[in-house]
């Protein structure tokens, strides 16, 4: 039986740089810290993003209108996967999305992205992997509920899937989800050259197959997001370009990874931060975030192997526990030492030095292109 996710498809250079904005408003407008010269609380109370002020892009992703917003377009993509599958000749009963507990990064009244979250699960890598039932009481995990949501969820559409004959099984899968055309990674290449393929893949030559990644991205094209992204990307990688090239930015990074191995730590970026966890987390990094099936072509498996494999992600030896337990030291460990370089922000996004350059770039996009931006603002009613 096939296991695809709707989220599965990579993103994109440009969309990444768009989400970046995005994320960049979030965080700013949330995080908070102590730090010897401008604290993270203080660039937050301060940090305005002049592009989200020009759009009215909410900060805010967790409150009613946008939730609101999210299931509308929930709604709208269930209900046309549901007339594209019987177009085929297939039944699909839409999946009402109210039953999801929404998830906000939240855990004991602990913001995501804040010094307080930093300060109990670092970076999120191998604090996040597992949930803290999985990992027991001397160890970091999540508390999401993850779990019980799972099973308490009931796919009103299995029950008929299952009773198909085992060739319409298939049919009806590769209708539902549709066939992934994209190139395979290449062992013989580097990770940043098999990147650059599956980028320029999926920017150039991508089109959505199946009813689910149709109707996903029918009802989502509605999205000011995505939009602004289709007709702005370009600049919006300009922008991070420059960013990335500001002499301002590399001596802020310089000084920070300085910092950071004066405390006993490697640390050059975000970037490379995440690629060390994982290659400390190994094996243990086939957890629910992780590739279940860790290079097994899933092809050659039988149904029982593949769902044993999915049975056994969550559960850890006691060999385990002890190896996921030297990561976790090390990551809090490493996350405590960036937080202490750099005025409380574990990330970059809310370093009071690099907010500034960001809004300072912000501005001279928005000036740089006022007639274009003013005749997209219109498009969307503001």
């Amino acid at each position: 039986m096939q296991r695809t996710s709707v989220f599965s498809r990579p993103v994109s250079t440009r969309s990444r740089v768009a989400t970046s904005i995005i994320v960049a408003l979030a965080l700013g407008a949330s995080a908070c810290g102590a730090g010897s010269e401008e604290s993270v609380e203080a660039a937050a109370a301060e940090f305005e993003s002049p592009l989200g002020d020009f759009l009215g892009w909410t900060t805010d992703f967790n409150n009613e209108d946008q939730q609101a917003k999210y299931q509308e377009i929930e709604r709208k993509a269930q209900e046309a996967i549901a007339v594209c599958m019987k177009a085929e000749g297939f039944e699909y009963t839409p999946i009402d999305s109210s039953q999801f507990e929404n998830f906000t990064g939240e855990e004991e009244g602990i913001e995501w992205g804040t010094s307080a979250w930093g300060e109990k699960y670092g970076f999120g890598i191998s604090t996040q992997r597992f949930s803290q039932e999985d990992v027991g009481p001397d160890l970091v995990g999540h508390n999401y509920g993850g779990d019980e949501a799972e099973q308490a969820f009931v796919d009103p559409n299995e029950e008929y899937a299952q009773s198909l004959p085992e060739a319409e099984q298939e049919v009806y899968y590769e209708t539902l989800y549709g066939k992934e055309d994209g190139p395979e990674w290449d062992d013989s290449l580097s990770d940043e050259e098999n990147n650059a393929v599956m980028e320029e893949y999926y920017d150039e030559n991508y089109e959505p197959t199946g009813c689910m990644s149709t109707a996903y991205q029918e009802s989502s094209g509605e999205d000011s997001y995505q939009e602004f992204d289709k007709e702005f990307g370009d600049l919006l990688q300009e922008m991070e370009d420059r960013f990335e090239s500001d002499p301002r930015v590399a001596a802020r990074r310089a000084e920070v990874s300085s910092c950071v191995s004066e405390k006993g730590f490697d640390y050059t970026d975000e970037e490379s931060v995440y690629q060390d966890l994982e290659e400390r987390m190994g094996d243990l990094g086939n957890g629910p975030m992780g590739d279940p099936f860790n290079g097994v072509d899933p092809e050659t498996l039988t149904d029982e192997e593949i769902d044993a494999i999915f049975a056994g992600m969550n559960t850890l030896s006691e060999d385990d526990k002890v190896k996921l337990a030297v990561v976790q030291e090390y990551e809090l460990g490493l996350a405590a030492a960036v937080m202490d370089c750099s005025n409380g922000a574990l990330s970059s996004y809310v370093d009071p030095v690099l907010v500034k350059i960001r809004v300072e770039l912000e501005q001279d996009f928005l000036d740089a292109n006022a007639d274009e931006l003013a005749r997209f603002k219109g498009t969307m009613g503001g």
